[in-house]
Order: structure tokens, then sequence, then C-alpha cells
């Protein structure tokens, strides 16, 4: 191939093609950055919640069970066979939980309604999660 053919290669329109600026490959370069922080982000927030939702799906049957119990106790009026706070180990993770409760004495007479506070703490790396429900239990006299 002859000199004058190589430069008819390199034109495009009227100009001569001698490759990419400076400013456009910067550009590009700022878009590739910001396009994988994006990506990074989207992932690691994505893994953030399915590990809370795995330690939740692990965790409620166990503290269910719980508050059950709690709820069984004060409506027959065991209040000391009551368990208020405890540790879970399951599946190589470490929950703790802890049962409070008061007693409404508006109709002391007829019947006592417990306010039952459930609470349920783990850490998943850097961050600690809390899980917690109210319920009522019913002694009738």
């Amino acid at each position: 191939m002859g000199r004058k053919e190589q430069q008819m290669i390199l034109k495009i329109g009227n100009k001569k093609y001698r490759g990419f600026s400076l400013i456009e490959v910067m550009v590009a370069t700022v878009f590739l950055i910001f396009g994988t922080i994006l990506i990074y982000e989207t992932f690691f927030t994505l893994l953030d919640a399915f590990s809370y939702y795995s330690n939740y799906l692990t965790i409620l049957p166990l503290f269910e069970e719980k508050i059950y119990k709690a709820q069984n106790a004060l409506s027959k009026n065991n209040i000391e066979i009551l368990e208020t706070q405890g540790e879970f180990i399951k599946e190589g993770k470490f929950f703790l939980w802890e049962i409070s409760y008061d007693a409404d004495d508006q109709l002391k007479d007829l019947f006592t309604l417990y306010r039952i506070f459930a609470t349920i703490r783990w850490r998943a790396g850097r961050k600690s999660f809390t899980l917690e429900r109210t319920t009522y239990a019913l002694y009738k006299k």
C-alpha cells in the first residue's frame, strides 16, 4: 500500500483521523468510574438487604416462640416461669432477646391486661439491628 492510499484510508470526511483527544479519554474514564461506583454501591446495598432478611428469617420462628411463651405464661398468671432475657446462637450467629411487660390495672377485679414488649438484637458486620414486637396477654380471674 502506498503513501497516498494510507492517507485516503485515514481521512474521514475532510479531517484526518489521529485518534482520541485527551479530553475524550478523560470524559470516558469519568463515566466508567461513575458507572463502576454505582454498580458497586447497588451490589453492596443488595448484599446488606439479603443479609438482614436472611438473619430475620432465621430468628423469626424462635422469636415468635418466645413471645408465645410469654403470652401463655401471663395469660395463666404464671409470672415466675416467664423468661425475660436470653440469647440464641443459630447458624453461627449470635442474637440477644429481651421481654418486658406491664399490666393495665384499670379493671383489676375482672381481668388483667398485660402489654408485652419483645426485642431482639444482632450484629451483622459493623451494623447492629433491632427487631421489636408489642403484643398483649389477657388474664381472666
